[in-house]
């Protein structure tokens, strides 16, 4: 991070701002810069800068010196030269702000109190005792302040605008901690606290396009990367940037609430983190990811001039975005602008559907969904920067492209920005074959050129070239990827058929893709992204075009890695390989479903994949997974639901005689529950018995269709007169479903009545549920 320059600091401050956190900020950017990295402690660090702070009228005279205090020639690109060079100026602001700010950030921003102690007894040589006693005075507002107070005034300081500096920090408000605001299940502290996890922006600092002298495919796709500038998406930039900073609606002072949705592929991670990134650099922000793993009861440092908040792939973790949401509607002003970033495959209809909220109206959208692939001239941006970079990177020449111009209008798909982004690597890497491949088979000739990577850190670790690619694909089932404890039971269960599960532990910690634990993460085998091509990297390695039996066992070990947002994962990656072969997004649920064998406990899980709106799942996924829920569960209630489920799924199959069998069964079942609980049990009741009167009308049971929708019927009519407004629309819907059985039978009059009444009854409660006329009546 830079430091801004004062004449640039000073027209992003407005006047009346206290510049001292920002100050401060820049300050601690420096400590933690590789210029201090000759000194093993902190108090080192601040030792050193505030002898530079106070000498820095010259700033000539401080950088001839480095950090072990030898003759050295001016470093002009030294971070601080900017600094020293500004703020060292005996300027009305300049000097004087920037000492205030030095002594601001020691004071208040910095714990526990000890580590000021020790940096003002080497500086300025406090005589009094009872120092440290009086300075926990001084932050706890305690008698002793005054003492305190009179002592600081008598520091000898060589600089008078350091002495002037502490005297009037001493004399202003109480420097208590800093305020901290709850989230949901997390909290950000508005500002630097000792010990606090820092967000940041990009959360995976190293990944590079070309590593160890081969091309890194996924690092040269990842957005952290940036081999483009940000093109096409500029109106997108401005309206989420201007989002954050607006500051005229009084709501501005509460903590903000956007969603950037769009299809996989179209730039969603990569203008967020843009955006950002110029809030940090440019306004003085924090900002960052908050990570996929368990967060709760965290508190992250968000000081500054403000903090944006991003939640990628919000719809793995519901339940954790519905709890910070709902915080954000009952907050107070923070007198602190924070923002919340949602990064979603989802738009915002399918968000209202997952919020259980009809009008989200608190959320602002900024939508890629509506114009996913960028404009021509921008596609050429796009690829003209890729394809200069990587060359250079490979230190190659530039090739020359003549049909890119066609490949990129050939299909829409062909401009977004990734597939733009993989077809300019594929073009620098096989310039045979430059644009003249279809979109998906870009992605597929690129995973094998990735695998081939791969495979060449797999034959020297594991004496077998296929063990880290399959490690790497069971990772993409994971939220943070494959943790030390998984590899080592993978390894038990014939992963490697050379290898024990130690072995396989040993050998992954010695390549690339191995990541030490960390606040986020545990030691273990990354999740590789974009998901795209992570998905095409799977399916090269694990031949998801057949069927594969020892995958289930794998699947099954990978188990305790799977975070409640696994049902998304596993609807994410199905979708994305229907992309590139229906065939493998049947086999993947056939291997879910295979996996229940050796892992129980996630039939529910797999269940909820099918509910996304962008899930692929077939009726019969579905049903594998109700048969096997009925198998092994003996709760008679839980039965009739999974029956009644089950029937569903059948009856939409086409499944007729199966359905009805499995919906009278689930009737009669309920019958006899109903007789032990006749009050809690009726809205069951119903359900089930309309579910079997759709299914035998649909078999031409026409009369006992009407005589159980008349039962139906008549269940609601009473709920409702109780006083349970909540059944209107399901009242609306059983006198829908008479009307359709009566049309059949070419009933037309009451046909017609009923019709009436749902439609009327739909009408007036306002429920949202307007059930169809019969059109043919």
């Amino acid at each position: 991070m830079r430091l801004l320059e004062q004449e640039e600091f000073e027209s992003l401050i407005p006047d009346g701002v206290d510049v001292r956190p920002f100050v401060a900020r820049q300050v601690r950017s420096f400590l933690n810069s590789k210029h201090y990295d000759g000194l093993e402690t902190e108090v080192e660090k601040a030792e050193a800068f505030l002898r530079r702070v106070e000498g820095k009228k010259y700033a000539n005279k401080i950088l001839q010196r480095n950090v072990s205090g030898r003759s050295a020639p001016p470093d002009r690109s030294a971070p601080y030269w900017s600094m020293l060079k500004n703020w060292g100026r005996s300027e009305p602001r300049g000097e004087e702000d920037f000492a205030r700010a030095t002594l601001y950030y020691l004071l208040r921003d910095v714990g526990p109190p000890f580590y000021f102690i020790e940096v003002a007894k080497k500086v300025w040589d406090p005589r009094d005792l009872t120092f440290q006693k009086l300075f926990y005075a001084k932050f706890h507002d305690g008698p002793n302040a005054p003492r305190f107070k009179e002592l600081c005034q008598r520091y000898y300081a060589k600089n008078d605008v350091i002495r002037r500096a502490f005297k009037e920090i001493w004399d202003g408000p109480y420097l208590g901690p800093p305020p901290v605001v709850r989230l949901g299940p997390i909290s950000v502290s508005l500002g630097y606290q000792d010990g606090l996890d820092r967000l940041l922006v990009d959360d995976l600092p190293d990944q590079q396009p070309v590593k160890d002298g081969m091309v890194d495919v996924f690092g040269a796709l990842s957005w952290r990367t940036r081999l483009s500038d940000l093109h096409g998406r500029q109106a997108e930039f401005d309206s989420l940037l201007d989002w954050a900073l607006e500051q005229d609606d009084p709501s501005s002072a509460r903590p903000k609430i956007a969603l950037v949705s769009g299809p996989g592929g179209s730039g969603k991670s990569r203008l967020v983190a843009d955006v950002v990134t110029t809030l940090v650099d440019q306004h003085g922000w924090t900002g960052g990811q908050i990570p996929s793993g368990d967060v709760n009861g965290r508190i992250f440092e968000c000081d500054g001039m403000g903090a944006a908040l991003i939640i990628d792939y919000p719809e793995a973790r519901t339940d954790f975005v519905t709890e910070v949401l709902a915080s954000v509607n009952y907050s107070h002003e923070s007198g602190h602008p924070i923002r919340i970033i949602l990064v979603s495959r989802e738009n915002l209809e399918a968000w209202a559907e997952i919020l259980n909220a009809p009008n989200p109206f608190w959320i602002t959208e900024v939508p890629l969904g509506r114009e996913p692939h960028i404009s021509l001239p921008d596609a050429l941006k796009i690829s003209d920067d890729v394809v200069e970079r990587l060359s250079a990177e490979l230190m190659v020449k530039t090739p020359e492209i003549t049909n890119r111009e066609y490949w990129l209008v050939q299909n829409a798909s062909h401009r977004l920005p990734l597939m733009i982004l993989a077809a300019s690597v594929h073009a620098v890497l096989d310039q045979k074959n430059a644009f003249s491949l279809k979109g998906k088979d870009v992605l597929l000739a690129l995973a094998k050129i990735e695998r081939s990577r791969v495979r060449s850190y797999s034959s020297r670790n594991f004496q077998d070239e296929k063990v880290l690619e399959k490690l790497l694909s069971l990772a993409l089932f994971t939220d943070n990827g494959l943790n030390d404890r998984t590899i080592f039971d993978l390894g038990e269960y014939g992963l490697s058929s050379s290898m024990n599960g130690l072995e396989l532990l040993e050998a992954s910690q010695s390549t690339p893709f191995w990541r030490r634990a960390s606040h986020e993460f545990d030691n273990g085998i990354v999740r590789l992204e974009p998901d795209i091509f992570a998905t095409a990297f799977l399916y090269l390695v694990l031949g998801l075009q057949n069927r594969s039996d020892e995958m289930s066992v794998w699947l099954a070990r990978t188990s305790p890695n799977f975070g409640i947002g696994f049902n998304a994962l596993l609807s994410r990656t199905s979708f994305d390989l229907g992309y590139l072969d229906a065939n493998a997004s049947r086999n993947l649920e056939a291997l879910a479903i295979s996996m229940l064998t050796h892992c129980q406990d996630f039939t529910i899980q797999l269940l909820a994949a099918r509910n996304s709106k962008s899930s692929l799942f077939s009726s019969e996924y579905s049903i594998a997974l109700y048969k096997r829920q009925l198998s092994t569960t003996a709760e008679a209630a839980e039965l009739v639901s999974i029956a009644n489920n089950l029937a569903l799924e059948l009856h939409q199959f086409g499944e007729l005689e199966e359905a009805q069998q499995v919906s009278g069964d689930a009737v009669i079942l309920q019958e006899a529950i109903l007789k032990e609980d006749p009050e809690n049990e009726l809205e069951l009741f119903a359900t089930v018995l309309e579910t079997h009167s759709n299914i035998i009308a649909d078999l031409g049971h026409l009369e006992d269709a009407i005589t159980n929708g008349e039962i139906v019927a008549g269940i609601f009519e009473n709920l409702l007169d109780s006083g349970q407004i909540k059944f209107a629309p399901r009242l609306a819907q059983a006198y829908h479903n008479l009307s359709v059985y009566l049309a059949k039978l070419k009933h037309y009059p009451e046909a017609m009545h009923y019709s009436a009444l749902a439609n009327e009854l739909a009408g007036a409660e306002d429920s949202g549920v307007l059930p169809e006329t019969i059109a043919f009546i």
